[in-house]
């Protein structure tokens, strides 16, 4: 398996089969809620040629939840069309003030489990001010290796009493 950070929070892991995108900020839309949070890094826009499988929202925060990357790779033209898991608080917004009604967004959350073959996502505890908000355990099936993704989380001892040993 392959994991690319793709500036800020995102993640993209590539296994033989499958594209996992992990809260993709791939605009500058943090832009429109203060002018002063600018960009640090340029947008590849060679990351909008991927169709990713999966795309996880672990947090509501729009540096976590871009919708407009979201709806980029929502509304891309022919069959394709991502899965999106997304914690309760984006998945509401998504639904309800982006328009993400006839795109596959469906809400996921702590313990769950989503197997896509030659990968398993589970939704692990997070700590944050979004209460929805969920970390990720990403299984290579083929060789058995774990990752684990924070997100958008503080750190707990609590939290990490709660994580797999392996």
């Amino acid at each position: 398996m392959k994991v690319m950070w793709i500036g800020h929070g995102g993640l993209l892991f590539i296994s033989g089969k499958n594209k996992i995108l992990i809260d993709p900020y791939l605009s500058d839309s943090l832009r429109l809620i203060n002018r002063l949070f600018k960009r640090r890094m340029r947008i590849k826009r060679r990351l909008f040629l991927l169709k990713p499988d999966v795309i996880c929202l672990t947090s509501s925060h729009p540096d976590r939840a871009d919708f407009k990357t979201v709806k980029a790779f929502a509304n891309k033209r022919g069959s394709y069309q991502p899965t999106i898991r997304a914690c309760a608080n984006a998945f509401i917004s998504g639904r309800d003030n982006w328009g993400l009604q006839k795109a596959n967004l469906t809400m996921f959350e702590n313990g769950l489990e989503w197997s896509l073959g030659d990968m398993t996502i589970k939704a692990v505890g997070a700590k944050s001010d979004d209460r929805s908000a969920f970390g990720l355990i990403i299984t290579d099936n083929e060789d058995g290796k774990k990752y684990y993704v924070a997100s958008n989380t503080l750190y707990s001892e609590e939290l990490i009493a709660s994580l797999p040993t392996d």
